[in-house]
């Protein structure tokens, strides 16, 4: 079985979602698309100085997250931010949206959202951010992340892509 790999020379972009409910028999890893993914830990290592540029409360969160949404795929440029960045970080948040299309989750802080590159010796962070929280509805159900989520809302993604091809 394949598993998530950020190879030399790739691009990549996550989205954590720190405290989201997940089901218990959520698997480790779910490819859910070419080049897309679901994990439920954090595909890359944190050197040394990411915990001074992050600040460690950003990399507790990270390390606490237990639901990462993935892509991974070559690049002509990996040693810059650029388009190709954008475009993976594009596919990631249509996964994200998706997700949020199938149901309610819950999440108990802001997700984060993480681009860069494998530039050989090491992967980088090029680009960190927060995305807004989902609010919560007093009344809503709230559905654990399940596998047949990930793959609705994987579905959902493409089609979103679809609407919009830029």
């Amino acid at each position: 079985m394949p598993s998530f790999e950020i190879a030399p020379g790739d691009k990549y972009a996550i989205m954590a979602l720190p405290g989201c409910w997940i089901a218990d028999d959520l698997p480790e890893e779910l490819q859910l698309a070419d080049e897309l993914w679901a994990s439920r830990r954090l595909p890359i290592t944190v050197d040394e100085h990411w915990k001074d540029w992050l600040g460690s409360l950003m990399i507790d969160r990270l390390e606490e997250t237990r639901l990462f949404l993935l892509t991974s795929s070559p690049s002509a440029s990996p040693a810059i931010l650029d388009g190709e960045n954008r475009d993976r970080e594009d596919r990631v948040w249509r996964l994200y949206w998706g997700l949020l299309l199938c149901d309610f989750m819950r999440i108990a802080e802001k997700p984060v959202r993480l681009t860069g590159a494998h530039s050989g010796d090491r992967i980088d962070v090029r680009s960190l951010g927060e995305v807004e929280q989902p609010h919560f509805v007093l009344g809503s159900p709230i559905a654990k992340v399940a596998e047949e989520h990930l793959r609705r809302a994987a579905e959902i993604g493409e089609n979103l892509e679809k609407l919009d091809p830029q």
